[in-house]
């Protein structure tokens, strides 16, 4: 597998890559002014599509669609990027941390996302986690997509508020 990767500048920020697939030559273009952890996960994605998507020939990635293509390029470049087999007991130490928007920040640099992919992993890892938290083996775990979840009516795990408080903002008054 050959796909060469160019960073180009794309003239907008929404547009964040696009895999072209041709015959004799495939490349992927990722937008130059977007950040180190945008560029590594739109590069994941796009590899994600190459190699799911086979019958398609090009995809321009806004972050907006919501297709099953769509879905399936951003679980397996979650995957690649925050594999659920290393993140989940990492994570499930933070919560033990006092510092709790500190633990936010180091494993995203620890892993090189941004800090809103490492929510939106403890987000669709929702019932993954819940079945950890009651120690239920990483091995073990049954791997299970959110609607399905909902029609089999599973329990939901804790958000990424459970693990990374927002930081808050406390106005004094007194009383004046």
């Amino acid at each position: 597998m050959d796909v060469p990767v160019r960073l180009l500048d794309f003239q907008s920020t929404r547009l964040c890559g696009v895999l072209i697939r041709g015959e004799f030559l495939s490349q992927i273009a990722l937008n130059q002014n977007a950040s180190l952890p945008s560029q590594r996960f739109t590069l994941s994605h796009e590899l994600s599509h190459y190699l799911l998507h086979q019958n398609h020939t090009q995809f321009l990635c806004d972050g907006c669609e919501r297709s099953p293509l769509e879905w399936q390029a951003n679980e397996a470049a979650a995957e690649l990027l925050l594999p659920y087999r290393i993140f989940l007991p990492i994570l499930s130490n933070i919560r033990s941390n006092s510092n709790r928007l500190s633990g936010l920040l180091e494993l995203a640099q620890r892993f090189g996302v941004s800090t809103q992919m490492v929510r939106n992993r403890v987000e669709s890892l929702s019932y993954e986690l819940w079945q950890y938290n009651r120690g239920v083996p990483v091995d073990k775990l049954k791997l299970i997509s959110r609607s399905r979840q909902t029609r089999l009516g599973l329990p939901r795990g804790p958000g990424p508020d459970y693990y990374f408080s927002r930081p808050s903002i406390t106005v004094w008054d007194d009383g004046v």
